[in-house]
């Protein structure tokens, strides 16, 4: 399983009476373009409409998570090409997610998993190293049998 795709067991680590899933969606966006486009520590870029298009959620409420999100830490620059802003995800700004929006038996595991994956750190050293290995005889009914050709 990929540590940043969203799923159930990772979505149970958040705590969503303090986070709203427009706010956890567009922080999981915001960690895995920035592991897309800038793998050097740079700044990527996006227009907040080409933002709210790719998300589904309105513009006027990506600019309110924007500037909740600046204050735990995210940054951002704004101008650029069609009005675009600038976006680093910053090990601070990760750390300050987990803090406030992370169950306390999570959180330390959490950023060393995210800050890993931004490093380019294979995310098979974690502790489930080998989980791939334990496939069932169920695992590959499912798959189901391998086409001719």
């Amino acid at each position: 399983m990929h540590p940043l795709g969203i799923n159930f067991r990772k979505r149970g680590q958040f705590d969503f009476r303090k986070i709203t899933n427009d706010e956890y969606v567009f922080y999981e966006w915001l960690v895995l373009c920035q592991w897309m486009y800038q793998k050097d520590g740079k700044y990527w870029c996006r227009s907040i409409r080409s933002a709210s298009e790719d998300l589904g959620i309105s513009s006027a409420k990506l600019r309110s998570i924007q500037k909740k999100f600046r204050k735990l830490g995210l940054v951002t620059k704004l101008g650029g090409l069609n009005n675009s802003t600038r976006y680093f995800v910053s090990r601070q700004f990760i750390t300050a997610i987990a803090d406030n929006y992370i169950f306390e038996k999570a959180r330390m595991t959490y950023v060393e998993r995210v800050t890993n994956f931004l490093e380019g750190k294979t995310f098979r050293n974690s502790p489930r190293k080998g989980l791939n290995r334990n496939i069932t005889e169920e695992d590959k009914v499912i798959r189901g049998p391998k086409l001719m050709g």
